[in-house]
């Protein structure tokens, strides 16, 4: 499975690298992706330099949210969505998006200054 990923991004949001997955991956084969590309990645590396964690964008349920992003262990990290921030939001100054260990639609923009921000749960 890790051999077929093709979007795979590595982001530093602030302090603590992420990994984002965009490839169609089955929500059962989360961690084993996850544990996977992180020793992967870390094999070799220092400590501050080693991902911290996985996350996976797939496809929202909610039609008001225009991305979702899930974590392996369905928990929430205000890291991963500015990741997901930089890699969305491209062309649009804000939306909504679906993230695990939330029930509510966040918002992430990017601000005057042009930095991302994510509205947390």
């Amino acid at each position: 499975m890790i051999n077929k990923i093709k979007k795979l991004y590595i982001c530093y949001p602030s302090g603590n690298i992420n990994a984002i997955v965009e490839d169609n991956i089955p929500k059962q084969e989360y961690s084993y992706v996850a544990e996977r590309i992180i020793n992967k990645y870390n094999k070799n590396r220092p400590v501050n330099e080693q991902i911290e964690q996985v996350a996976f964008i797939d496809k929202p349920t909610n039609k008001k949210a225009f991305s979702s992003l899930s974590l392996s262990g369905e928990e929430f990290s205000g890291n991963a969505v500015l990741c997901l921030g930089a890699l969305k939001l491209e062309n649009n100054k804000e939306g909504k998006i679906q993230v695990s260990g939330s029930k509510q639609l966040l918002k992430i923009f990017v601000d005057n200054n042009g930095y991302i921000n994510g509205q947390m749960p």
